[in-house]
């Protein structure tokens, strides 16, 4: 079924003194999306794929942020990578890529 995104996918990208990425370290960070309402869901997308974890499934969590606003979330996940919010009711994963009508499988890039 069609999901309606909430947001633009975020990437945050770390290094380490060599220029080595780090993905399996703890990361939070806030995002404000105005029409998030009170139904979402918080996708994770590894470097390497399209196919997006539910971050609450994958050991995240979502709260409040830090100056409390109906529109703001707190993302904390146990992996540094790609994160896109969706309209609650994504049965399976959404693509991250956009498209005007949904597709079985995301088009090569």
């Amino acid at each position: 079924g069609h999901t309606e995104a909430l947001s633009h996918i975020v990437t945050l990208s770390r290094f380490d003194a060599n220029g080595d990425s780090i993905t399996s370290e703890n990361v939070q960070f806030e995002m404000t999306i105005p029409n998030i309402g009170s139904g979402y869901s918080v996708f994770r997308y590894p470097d390497t794929s399209s196919d997006g974890t539910e971050l609450l499934a994958d050991g995240g969590s979502t709260g409040s942020c830090a100056s409390p606003s109906p529109t703001c979330i707190s993302v904390t996940s146990l992996r540094t990578s790609s994160f896109g919010v969706f309209a609650a009711g994504a049965s399976s994963s959404p693509s991250p890529s956009p498209s005007p009508s949904p597709s079985p499988s995301p088009s090569p890039s």
